[in-house]
């Protein structure tokens, strides 16, 4: 079965509301091992989303772009640094410094799997 975003949206939304239902102690742990069994392709698609949910006037193909040029600049950046770095240059409010975070974590991941896939094809030829 194909995956798509929808799929995911649903799946994002439906284990909020059980994560959200547990202790507070536990929230944080549940949420990190739920993202580590997801693919680093859909845990980019899922801070997407949430990203929109959060704040949908937001323009976060703008902040996912200038995250993007950041870290292709140097990979070996800190995911939040940059986030807080992007907050202030698009002028988003302190909440939405989370939400940048949060996709920020998960471009970096992506973007680090493309290299290495692309490395691997060319170890490959």
């Amino acid at each position: 079965m194909k995956k798509t975003r929808k799929t995911y949206k649903k799946c994002v939304i439906e284990c909020a509301e059980m994560v959200n239902e547990l202790p507070k102690g536990y929230q944080r742990m549940t949420a990190d091992e739920i993202m580590d069994s997801i693919s680093v392709k859909g845990r980019l698609i899922i801070a997407r989303s949430l990203c929109n949910a959060i704040n949908p006037e937001t323009d976060w193909k703008a902040v996912e772009k200038w995250l993007t040029d950041q870290f292709k600049k140097d990979i070996e950046k800190d995911e939040y640094l940059v986030a807080c770095r992007c907050a202030d240059k698009m002028k988003l409010d302190d909440e939405l410094t989370t939400a940048a975070a949060n996709l920020s974590y998960a471009l970096r991941d992506y973007l680090l799997s493309k290299m290495a896939s692309k490395i691997n094809g060319l170890m490959s030829s």
